[in-house]
């Protein structure tokens, strides 16, 4: 799997001489771990060492020896040195967990606090923010979308669920000599995948069509949402005076469906 520096950690915890801490660098791995690298002290007990505790939602999720050999922190952590961390992290899978519109990850702050060996009273060291925490069971699912006055290829592939569309996305459709028709933009999102990890979920929405590629596809409905505004599936329209006014719009229930 790729690694991606993420390169979003920021913190503002004083001045060098009442520094902390510092998450310096931040690489996510799909699935379900994180690399965090930086350092944390207590400057006013610069020979004592400890562990930093990493926390999402006040939720302890791995620790860290902060030990390692750094030659930068003399003037931060009272001219000694061995205040550096760095290593692989897991990812508890419930606070990973994020089905949401094809996104399976979250974006959190991770918490660092450093816990000295001496039992001394905790340091906040640092905090990364906007860390992309991965799902144990993510997939970045690939999108396809239709939007053309000629008929839909897609409605009917079994690849393919058709997962939104609404009434902002109505474009129109000439026809010479007569009356234009209107169509709605949709896309649809790819479930065929072999490469799908078991657990993985997505939104869709519940076509007469989706239960056959749900089976054909491996996949099974997880929830049933009321009617969505992301699924419409029919309209009327009428013009007068010059504004055209839509009615009798109707809308497919949401499902999220899960890989079996």
């Amino acid at each position: 799997m790729l690694l991606k520096n993420l390169s979003l950690i920021t913190l503002a915890i004083g001045t060098s001489a009442n520094a902390a801490g510092w998450v310096d660098n931040v690489i996510d791995n799909s699935p379900g771990q994180i690399y965090l690298q930086g350092w944390a002290c207590d400057p006013n007990q610069p020979h004592a060492t400890g562990w930093v505790h990493f926390t999402v939602n006040n939720q302890f999720i791995s620790a860290l020896p902060a030990n390692q050999e750094r030659a930068d922190l003399a003037q931060v952590c009272g001219g000694t040195t061995a205040h550096g961390y760095s290593g692989w992290v897991s990812v508890p899978d419930d606070v990973a967990q994020n089905a949401s519109r094809g996104n399976n990850y979250k974006r959190r702050d991770v918490y660092v606090t450093l816990v000295m060996d001496n039992f001394s009273p905790n340091v906040e060291g640092g905090r990364a923010r906007g860390v992309k925490i991965w799902s144990p069971t993510y997939y970045d699912f690939k999108y396809e979308y239709w939007g053309r006055c000629v008929p839909d290829p897609l409605w009917n592939d079994s690849r393919y669920a058709f997962t939104k569309t609404s009434m902002s996305s109505i474009m129109s459709c000439p026809i010479q000599g007569r009356e234009p028709y209107e169509i709605l933009r949709k896309a649809y999102v790819d479930i065929s995948d072999p490469s799908i990890p078991k657990g993985a979920r997505v939104n869709v929405c519940h076509t007469p069509e989706v239960n056959d590629k749900l089976i054909r596809n491996g996949w099974s409905i997880s929830e049933i949402f009321t009617p969505s505004e992301d699924c419409v599936s029919s309209f009327n329209s009428y013009t007068a005076y010059g504004k055209k006014t839509y009615y009798n719009v109707k809308r497919y229930n949401y499902l999220t469906i899960i890989k079996n």
